[in-house]
């Protein structure tokens, strides 16, 4: 928790004051977590104090909101890059990201439990961005994948500990694989009863044979490839059609996507070329 509250000063991310009058004081919490390795071992026991911004009012303590957060489709593209090329690929953590951008409101949080009633009277000039990196060595484990190597630089990425955490949460940690998931035209979002909890353990059980799967990266021309499909009014109820296309650079899987389209096509020919102009757009 010392070392959460260092950081925040450090990076200048707040300035202590009185508490203003007729202000919208935001509470704080601390939010504790457990960060493992890819063997599942204890890496360190973290904690994060978060502003409790479900207090605020949209358009009265703030207009919008943001979270960068790196796109998948942008690490399958360095991964295929990095066996393609046969570069080392190397991790690096930047701490405490999060606190380099600027804030453009005002906003004011009571202090955390615990802390030190004389930092009251403290402000903290330095709003200058200081970046602390932490070499993590080779690339093994980013973002829940869990990333291995072989002797000709190809690279081979799976979630096998995730898949092993998931069954445990579920207690099926010992369940029978099943060879199939369940029928791709099955949409179960609302409403749950009990054939809906079966299928969800069937979903489960495939993926309990199907955990060491994974993408392998490997050399290739230097080339992207895209392929597109679509199936005409599958749906009874809107009569709309699945868009799905896959984007390949080289032989290696970068970008997938099954969507149904916005609104009927009056033919198959249609449908066929409203998902050819998804994919090239997606390529642009």
């Amino acid at each position: 928790m010392q070392e959460e509250i260092d950081a925040l000063q450090m990076q200048g991310t707040w300035s202590l004051v009185p508490c203003p009058q007729q202000k919208n004081i935001v509470g704080s919490k601390w939010v504790y977590k457990i960060k493992r390795h890819e063997n599942g071992s204890v890496a360190r026991y973290k904690a994060r104090l978060v502003a409790q911004g479900f207090s605020q009012e949209l358009g009265l303590d703030f207009s919008k909101t943001f979270s960068p957060v790196v796109r998948h489709t942008t690490v399958r593209l360095i991964l295929s890059l990095a066996a393609m090329h046969k570069w080392s690929l190397r991790q690096l953590n930047v701490k405490n990201a999060f606190l380099h951008g600027e804030l453009e409101e005002e906003v004011f949080m009571r202090q955390p439990q615990g802390s030190n009633a004389k930092l009251v009277q403290t402000v903290i000039d330095d709003l200058g961005a200081v970046f602390e990196m932490k070499d993590m060595g080779r690339l093994t484990y980013f973002l829940g994948l869990q990333v291995s190597y072989n002797s000709t630089g190809d690279i081979f990425v799976h979630q096998h500990k995730y898949a092993k955490d998931l069954l445990q949460k579920a207690g099926l940690s010992n369940c029978r694989a099943c060879p199939t998931r369940c029928k791709p035209h099955n949409q179960c979002m609302t409403a749950p009863t009990e054939i809906h909890f079966h299928l969800v353990k069937r979903i489960l059980r495939y993926i309990q044979g199907t955990m060491n799967y994974g993408i392998h990266f490997t050399h290739g021309p230097w080339q992207l490839q895209a392929y597109s499909d679509v199936d005409w009014t599958v749906d009874l109820n809107t009569r709309r059609s699945t868009t799905g296309f896959v984007v390949l650079l080289g032989h290696n899987p970068i970008s997938w996507q099954s969507k149904k389209q916005g609104s009927a096509s009056r033919n198959s020919t249609e449908a066929e070329y409203r998902a050819l102009a998804k994919t090239y757009s997606f390529c642009l």
